[in-house]
């Protein structure tokens, strides 16, 4: 009787480890530069399975210009990889704003452009998130670009030592209309990669 129940006991344990890793079984895509670039398929809101992307990176700066880069709404363009024009829409609470943002997408496919809530967490001084969230409808569609219909990420920002913060960005989106699965693949791994690369020499420049 006790061997049975221990080997069931084993036997829940074995099947959580298991759903937990694949709970989580994000695939490396890129590392290079000191950025991890992470990815893996997600079921989204409307039911349909979209690549999403994780990209990881230290960065050598202090919590207070990082979070201060993340209020800069008009200039995301000197480091969101692809993202041209963005604007303030409203301010909707001290730390809650929606933006608006364009961004670049490969020839032949159309240029896309993004209506974001975005929501600035600091939860300590040494841990803070900026939540995104598309709202596609809060703005009318714009002639000859294709609005992203649906966008969920973050940026996380942990501090690990005196010295050194963790910077997370990790999103999934439905970019909208057609795109090509060879454009869409690499689009997908360029743009955490990139922005976190342009984030950090943006930094060194202020």
């Amino acid at each position: 009787m006790f061997n049975t129940i221990v080997k069931a006991m084993l036997l829940l344990c074995v099947l959580f480890v298991g759903q937990e890793a694949a709970a989580d079984d994000w695939s490396l895509s890129r590392d290079r530069d000191g950025i991890a670039v992470y990815t893996k398929t997600m079921q989204i809101d409307d039911g349909s399975e979209q690549l999403a992307y994780r990209g990881v990176a230290s960065f050598n700066v202090s919590m207070s210009k990082l979070i201060s880069a993340m209020r800069d709404v008009e200039h995301f363009d000197q480091w969101l990889h692809n993202c041209y024009e963005p604007r303030l829409l409203d301010q909707i609470a001290p730390e809650t704003r929606m933006v608006y943002q364009k961004a670049r997408t490969p020839w032949p496919t159309a240029h896309r452009d993004l209506v974001l809530t975005q929501t600035l967490d600091i939860q300590s001084p040494d841990y803070a998130v900026l939540h995104m969230k598309s709202d596609a409808e809060y703005i009318p569609a714009v002639d000859g670009l294709v609005r992203v219909p649906y966008f969920d990420g973050f940026f996380a920002f942990r501090q690990i030592d005196e010295k050194t913060i963790e910077v997370t960005y990790e999103a999934v989106m439905n970019s909208g209309g057609a795109i090509p699965a060879v454009i869409g693949n690499l689009f997908i791994v360029d743009v955490p990669f990139e922005s976190l690369k342009g984030l950090r020499a943006y930094l060194a420049k202020l």
